[in-house]
């Protein structure tokens, strides 16, 4: 028995031994996980989709009530042995990691933006395949003040941050971040990278050569097919330092219901620098016809700023005018989509942030109908449209502008659309419906000139006013026409017509025409018997006295 009880705690001891052994074996971070801590890096606009990066440089462990200990990464020693080989080239291992910790400890002020600098191109460059494995990305997505990376889960130590390259601001000094992180910290980065704010600007002068300093452009309008719009983008010249090529170029996209002026072949542009006019030499202006059958302006900077770095900073102004064509989408927008191309890094280059316009123009059908709003469709019903020239809400004839229509092709065919070398005179077709399309937001008035035969035509013109409200951005928020009654104020007739992007239908009435007394009918048969009895009698009463006699 004794045996047995001995043979028992030598296995209960055995196990107890393995267990132990076994807990020692296992590291310690299975139980307990290394601090970690979180990183928010807060950009401009033009951040928003690119990467940002953070290489650890150093590991470091304790906390801020009791200090911490820093150990540089060996995948840094070749940079730090480089950066002063006075007193770290022949160090390595502890010796080298104290050295570089008392170098970076003791920089002051602007020595240490250029460390950084030095240390984000030793990243990006000879540096970067041995530092991969010690470089976290995020990409910055788009945020109310800009654009946010936000690291999680970074392990404790000093980290060298740094946005994807193309950052061209002037004040930026450098594109890197130095940054511990013991905890969650929140930083502003100083990199900008080139973008363009594209706007439709009022243009009194009416051409290009005599444009000054317009009023703050919109993002969206509303015009009549064959209105020219001038167009103005505005970007800001960046800095170059340590380029000695770069590109830099405007590109905007227009859809096909816009015709770029003078044409295709020959853009005319004007760009200014400072608010002073460029000679025509000092960039080149290009355009193609796209596959969607819009077209694509391109104006190249890129000599002209690479040679005149010291411009950097200045407001770039570029200025072209496009006429709304009879393809222009009715009730849409037409739009422009405008964006900068600019380099990133030797031999690369990327495109900006893109910004675009809306140009709208608009339609509705004037749908003839005989006796009722669901009587039988009518042709052959004449109509002049009128535009309100003085604005004063009232027909005046002779004087509002008559408005000119061409049939129209393409994805406008079926409608006839506003055209200036038109006809003034349009006219239902079988089915009664005219579709008149091409018109801005505005007063205009229906007038019927010749009605069906057997129809009475309208008295007085009919009144269309076409709203439209368009937000900041360029987007269009709502669209009604009213017409008829409805348009003078009066809400017991006639009403608005369908909401935004719906049939826009003006029902058109004639009433068939009464007939008037005429001079042949009953009343000259009436006229002819009392007559002809008048005579008998006459003739009568002659023989009754011959016979007396």
């Amino acid at each position: 028995m004794k045996t047995m009880t001995k043979r028992i705690a030598s296995m209960a001891l055995a196990v107890m031994m393995a267990v132990v052994m076994l807990a020692s074996a296992v590291p310690t971070k299975a139980f307990a996980a290394d601090p970690t801590g979180s990183l928010t890096v807060n950009g401009p606009a033009g951040m928003e989709g690119k990467k940002v990066y953070a290489v650890k440089m150093f590991d470091s462990e304790g906390a801020q009530d009791t200090g911490f200990t820093y150990k540089l990464n060996t995948a840094w020693g070749t940079f730090f042995q480089d950066l002063d080989e006075t007193t770290m080239n022949d160090l390595s291992g502890d010796a080298l990691s104290a050295a570089a910790y008392d170098y970076v400890l003791n920089l002051k002020d602007t020595a240490v933006v250029e460390f950084a600098k030095e240390a984000v191109d030793y990243a990006r460059g000879t540096g970067k395949d041995t530092l991969f494995s010690l470089t976290t990305t995020a990409q910055a997505d788009a945020s109310d003040t800009g654009a946010t990376a936000t690291f999680t889960g970074l392990a404790y130590g000093y980290y060298l941050v740094y946005p994807a390259q193309g950052s061209t601001s002037v004040d930026r000094h450098t594109d890197a971040m130095l940054v511990n992180i013991p905890k969650n910290d929140e930083w502003n980065i100083k990199s900008e990278y080139p973008t363009v704010d594209k706007s439709i600007v009022e243009n009194p002068t009416g051409g290009l050569d005599g444009i000054g300093a317009p009023k703050p452009g919109v993002n969206g309008q509303s015009a009549n097919v064959g209105d020219t719009l001038t167009f103005k983008l505005e970007s800001t010249v960046p800095d170059m330092t340590g380029y000695t090529d770069y590109t830099f170029k405007l590109h905007d996209i227009l859809s096909k219901g816009l015709t770029l002026l003078d044409s295709v072949a020959n853009p005319k542009v004007v760009v200014k620098i400072d608010g002073k006019k460029l000679d025509g030499a000092n960039f080149t202006a290009s355009a193609t016809t796209e596959q969607s059958g819009g077209t694509k302006l391109t104006i190249d900077l890129s000599t002209y700023l690479t040679v005149n770095k010291s411009f950097a900073g200045k407001k770039i102004e570029v200025y072209y005018q496009a006429k709304v064509n009879d393809q222009a989408v009715i009730g849409n927008p037409n739009t422009n989509d405008a964006y900068v191309e600019y380099t990133t890094e030797p031999g690369k280059t990327e495109n900006g942030v893109h910004d675009k316009t809306n140009t709208y123009t608009f339609g509705f059908t004037l749908d003839k109908r005989a006796g009722a709003e669901d009587g039988k469709a009518l042709a052959g019903a004449e109509f002049k449209v009128h535009a309100d020239a003085n604005g004063n809400g009232t027909y005046d004839a002779g004087v509002d502008t008559v408005v000119k229509f061409s049939q129209g092709t393409g994805d406008n065919s079926g409608k006839w659309v506003v055209s200036e070398n038109g006809q003034d005179t349009v006219a239902t077709p079988a089915n009664g419906k005219l579709e008149l399309a091409g018109f801005a937001a505005g007063t205009y008035f229906v007038e019927e000139t010749k009605a069906p035969k057997g129809y009475n035509k309208l008295n007085a013109p009919i009144k269309v006013v076409i709203s439209a409200e368009v937000a900041e951005d360029g987007s269009l928020t709502s669209h009604v026409i009213d017409y008829g009654d409805q348009a003078n104020g009066q809400t017991d007739a006639q009403g608005t017509t369908t909401n935004h992007n719906g049939g826009h239908s003006i029902v058109i009435v004639n009433k068939a025409g009464t007939q008037l007394p005429e001079t042949g009918g009953m009343g000259t048969i009436i006229f002819t018997l009392v007559g002809a009895a008048a005579i008998g009698y006459g003739i009568y009463r002659k023989r009754t006295a011959k016979t007396v006699a």
